[in-house]
Parts: C-alpha cells; structure tokens; sequence
C-alpha cells in the first residue's frame, strides 16, 4: 500500500467562523488565530455553517450534538498531532484566521470552498523538515528550490519527507502547460510545469515562460508547431472567443458552444451566475445558475457549485443533518 498523507486536507470540508458565532461574517472574525484555539474554532464552525443549511433544507439539526459529535469523531482526532507544540511545521495565525474567514462565507452560502478560497488553509503551516526526514504528516515537509514535497510511505518504509512536483508558479517561469481548475484541479494541456490560471497566469508557448492571462481585447489562442491550437483562460470578465481568438466579454446568455472548422469547442462564455447548459439544447446555452435545494445532476449548475447525493443544490442532506458531515 502507497500513501500520501492528506490528514490536513480533512480540514477544509469542515472549517466554518468562529465560537460563538451568531451572526459570525468576515468582519466577525478573529485575527489572528491562536494554534491552541484552532481545532475548538473548528469543531464549533461545523455546527454553525451546517445548521442554517438545514434549517433552510427543512432537515432537523442539533448543533449542540453536532459540535459534540464532531470533537470526538475521527477526523478530529487524526487533526490534533498537527497542532501538538512538537508538529515541525510553523503556524501562521493570520493565515488560519483567512482560512477560517473563508469557510464561514461558504458555509453561510451552504456551498464549500473554491479552490482559491482554500489557497488561506494551505499557507497554515510551513513544514520544517528537510526531504529524507522522518514525518506524521506532508505538511511538515519543507519544499525543496523549485519543488513541492510531501509524507510518503509504504508497507515497507516509513513515512519520510521526499521531493514531488512543483513549487508555485510566478511570472517568468519556465513552462510548458496551463493547469485550469474546474473544482478538481484539471489540467487542460501539458504536464510537467503548469502556469495556474487561478493565480492569474498562462503559459507563453512562444517563449516557454508563465506570464499574465491575457485581458479583454488582447490575443488568446495558441498554435503548436503539430497544428494543435488550444485557447487560454482571459482575465477576470472575459473569455477567449475561438472564433476571433481573442478575449471578449462574458455573457450571461447565449451559446457557450461554437463550431470551429466544423468541430464543436465548448467555451467559458458564461458569466458569473450562470453556467453552461449541456442538458437541453445543442449548441450549449449559457442558464442562470440553480438555487439551493433546487434539483440537479452536474455540480457546476448549482450557484453552491455542489450538486449533493440526493441531487439537490447545497451542501445539506437528509445525512449530513443527521451525522454532521458534508457528503
């Protein structure tokens, strides 16, 4: 058995505002943060994100259990050596303050976070440990120049700190991809050092180097010397037109779909709001996004960005009421 060690990645699906939190908002929330306060923070955020939800959802909810459920459940539990005082990582307080921050307006809106939402969780510690050490969890894994690292073990080894992937990527840097998320991280071309579009960058295949996402008006596509052509994310606003290859507006209705050379291109035409509709008509319609508790089938169709197992919008069901967990 192989295993990379995602313990702190158990966080993220359950941090909510703080204790005693009514009315808890991004002006409510504490900063900084202190590492002992951290996890009680955490356990008492649970109830408060989930309990409007399923107030709103009609499910009955007790947040009183559900705080106490949650202090004594198993991912709790495997979260406390990250905070014990001999953790080799370094805690930033303002950072678990902004992740904390951040959890409570998804949780209000009773969706989870985005993945730019969850950058704040990530920059919470700042591993020690250089790569070949002996370690509990990857986050206590200092990155290597130019690299990630992380916790690794088999049947046959124990866990040690070893050197994988990349460092963040910033302008200037050497690429030959672009890495967009789509709530999973995907990656649309490429595969060794991606420029994220969430960070607001894009790969210059000309030049090989990261540099800003190109702004509305400017040129979007690119052209291989195999013939391929691929079109970049545009900044905030925009979207690359296959058409014109070029950046322009985004609209809140319309095709998101076009045919290019007879071959359809699905595009990120469709504003904030709204999303491209595969369900009902081709080409693919730009619809308004669906509300909570509105029935769906695809996670990107609800405002939440979060279509649950009972095929509703939202982050509340029947079960995650009941046994206080998001599904």
């Amino acid at each position: 058995m192989i295993r990379r060690d995602s313990r702190l990645l158990a966080l993220f699906a359950f941090i909510g505002c703080s204790i005693g939190a009514a009315g808890c908002d991004s002006t409510t929330a504490r900063k900084p943060v202190a590492k002992e306060d951290f996890l009680a923070m955490l356990a008492a955020a649970k109830s408060d994100g989930l309990g409007s939800c399923c107030a709103t959802a009609g499910y009955p909810f007790d947040a009183a259990q559900c705080h106490a459920l949650f202090a004594a459940a198993a991912g709790y539990t495997v979260l406390q050596p990250t905070f014990n005082a001999d953790f080799k990582a370094d805690y930033d307080p303002v950072a678990a303050a902004d992740c904390l921050d951040a959890r409570a307006k998804a949780s209000r809106a009773c969706r989870r976070m985005t993945p730019k939402e969850e950058e704040p969780c990530y920059r919470m510690f700042r591993g020690q440990l250089p790569v070949g050490s002996p370690c509990i969890s990857s986050v206590e894994c200092a990155y290597p120049p130019g690299m990630s690292a992380y916790c690794f073990q088999t049947q046959t080894s124990p866990a040690t700190c070893v050197a994988a992937g990349l460092a963040p990527m910033a302008v200037g840097d050497a690429c030959d991809g672009n890495a967009v998320d789509d709530g999973l991280g995907n990656v649309i071309f490429g595969s060794g050092r991606q420029c994220p579009a969430r960070d607001g960058l894009r790969c210059d295949f000309d030049r090989g180097v990261c540099t800003p996402l190109p702004r509305l008006g400017e040129p979007c596509a690119w052209h291989l010397a195999s013939g391929q052509t691929g079109y970049d994310i545009c900044a905030d606003g925009a979207y690359c037109d296959p058409l014109t290859e070029a950046c322009v507006p985004k609209q809140t209705s319309g095709n998101c779909e076009v045919n290019v050379n007879d071959y359809p291109v699905l595009t990120r035409a469709c504003a904030d709001g709204t999303y491209c509709d595969d369900t009902h008509q081709i080409p693919y319609q730009c619809s308004p996004e669906l509300p909570n508790g509105a029935t769906c089938s695809i996670q990107n169709s609800c405002a939440a960005q979060w279509c649950n197992s009972e095929g509703r919008c939202g982050i509340a069901t029947a079960q995650a009421c009941a046994e206080f967990i998001f599904d």
